[in-house]
């Protein structure tokens, strides 16, 4: 059953869909933790100096893919966090 299948169903399949959509939910989570590793490992790679060639046959991207990816990789998708220097206490002096 598709996710979109998780919203509507019917009273006398809701016990069925309560218990696959949960398991659905986390494959779909899985297969896109994976991709993620997938393009970030072919980023390195390139960042590597290694050719887009072999990046290509060993990840199994296609050439548009890797483009994609390497020309998104030059903006910065999320403004980074401000600085902010963590306080050093003192050792309490024994008396």
């Amino acid at each position: 059953m598709p996710i979109e299948g998780c919203i509507n169903v019917r009273k006398s399949t809701l016990s069925e869909t309560v218990k696959s959509c949960p398991a659905q939910w986390m494959a779909k989570g899985i297969e896109k933790g994976r991709e993620e590793t997938l393009a970030q490992t072919a980023l390195r790679m390139l960042t590597e100096g290694i050719d887009s060639e072999l990046v290509i046959k060993i990840t199994g991207l296609s050439r548009e893919q890797l483009e994609k990816l390497a020309s998104d990789n030059n903006r910065v998708s999320e403004p980074a966090a401000d600085y902010k220097p963590i306080r050093k206490t003192e050792p309490a002096k024994d008396r």
